[in-house]
């Protein structure tokens, strides 16, 4: 009987304990015409999955991505649904800073072929702290046009990170402000072993006057919504953690 309870514990641990990266299964939101939502899952605290954002722009003939999954194994999953549900191929991905859940799948494209690209500051700090590194950098801020599909890169100065940058689809209006936007989800700041909490409020006036009309604001985390409203939620998430 006491090797038969220690056998029951063990199992009950091992479910509730044990996930792994392995487990997870990437989900795939619409956003508007040819715009999809990527959710990953990671656990920085080592025992609840966290959902993660990239965003998938579909062209007439190709595909661009913001940001990996947050492991190799989702990327593979979000490649073989852009396979499953487009005969085309993905053109590029953009990085916006060189935490995992950016940056951990930049290997599993580069196999495929697929061209990445990080800031020169980004290709840096992942060198430093040992994360994947994206094959292309560029040193400022940056247009992209990929099959009529305009994107621009801008650096609006250090907050999550010292290199966080964000993506402006103009026609769209959609933003993509990684980790540097804080969803209205949640009244909490996150990681900020890399932040500037000094510089962060100061980062994000610059980010709200340079796109002030955006439509649409997806942060690294959780759901997303306009402009205003998470440009001042993510201010008082800092000011109230300085």
């Amino acid at each position: 009987m006491k090797w038969l309870i220690i056998v029951i514990f063990l199992f009950l641990a091992d479910t509730a304990f044990g996930q792994t990266n392995k487990d997870f299964k990437i989900k795939i939101t619409p956003l508007e015409k040819e715009f999809y939502i990527c959710t990953s899952y990671g656990m920085p605290d080592g025992k609840t999955p966290f959902p993660s954002n990239s965003l998938v722009a579909v062209t007439a003939k190709s595909i661009v991505l913001i940001d990996t999954p947050w492991d190799e194994d989702q990327t593979q999953q979000l490649l073989e649904w852009l396979k499953d549900h487009f005969e085309k191929p993905v053109a590029l991905c953009i990085a916006t800073h060189f935490h995992d859940d950016r940056v951990a799948g930049l290997d599993v494209l580069r196999a495929e072929g697929i061209k990445t690209y990080t800031s020169k500051l980004t290709d840096q700090l992942s060198v430093n702290n040992g994360n994947k590194r994206a094959q292309s950098t560029f040193e400022q801020d940056s247009t992209f046009t990929i099959d009529g599909l305009k994107l621009n890169t801008y650096y609006p100065g250090a907050g999550h990170t010292p290199d966080n940058i964000v993506v402006w689809f103009p026609a769209q209006k959609i933003l993509f402000g990684g980790c540097f936007i804080k969803s209205f989800d949640t009244q909490s700041i996150g990681n900020i072993a890399d932040a500037d909490l000094k510089q962060w409020g100061s980062s994000i006036n610059k980010l709200s006057q340079k796109y002030p009309n955006a439509a649409i604001v997806i942060p690294g985390h959780q759901g997303w919504g306009g402009a205003t409203r998470q440009y001042i939620h993510t201010c008082n998430l800092v000011n109230a953690n300085q």
